[in-house]
């Protein structure tokens, strides 16, 4: 979907508002990948701030990922706040901008895109308490307990072990 805001560049109103879906499936960050369980809803307002368009609002997203620790499914919902700049005239504040405007015009789905990325969590939790995956024999502690032996310890910190046996 494109948003004209030629409008407000040519100062013929203050204020475009914006309410709507955006039908995004899935974000890459790195090697994640997050799926989008819904289309993403944005509210929100598009202003003329002196020599600059700002786009203020909200995303609410349903996310379908997995939990950086025991790699079990996580399902989220999240309301992310957003003040961006769409469009300066100053070539100073360009390094701030996320989106790139074409003829007045700019695509409200790669907005999007790229504010996720940005904006959603570096990792994601199934529970502040996981426990993870057992890093001998890979079993979610979250679920057993496994046997491996829990007293191997690096060579390097044995002499750091003996102390705690002294006390």
């Amino acid at each position: 979907m494109k948003i004209n805001i030629s409008d407000l560049i040519f100062k013929k109103c203050d204020k475009i508002s914006i309410e709507t879906k955006v039908d995004i499936e899935n974000i890459r960050r790195g090697c994640e990948l997050i799926q989008l369980m819904k289309p993403v809803s944005v509210n929100g307002n598009l202003y003329r701030v002196e020599e600059s368009i700002l786009f203020s609002g909200t995303l609410d997203v349903a996310i379908q990922t997995e939990c950086c620790r025991c790699l079990d499914e996580v399902i989220t919902n999240k309301s992310i706040s957003f003040d961006e700049i769409i469009k300066a005239e100053n070539e100073e504040e360009t390094q701030d901008i996320i989106v790139d405007v074409e003829n007045e015009c700019f695509s409200l789905e790669d907005f999007v895109e790229r504010l996720l990325i940005l904006k959603l969590p570096m990792r994601f939790l199934c529970d502040h308490d996981c426990k993870g995956l057992c890093a001998q024999c890979g079993t979610n502690l979250n679920n057993s307990e496994c046997s491996c032996d829990k007293g191997n310890i690096d060579i390097r910190l044995v002499k750091l072990k003996e102390l705690l046996k002294q006390d």
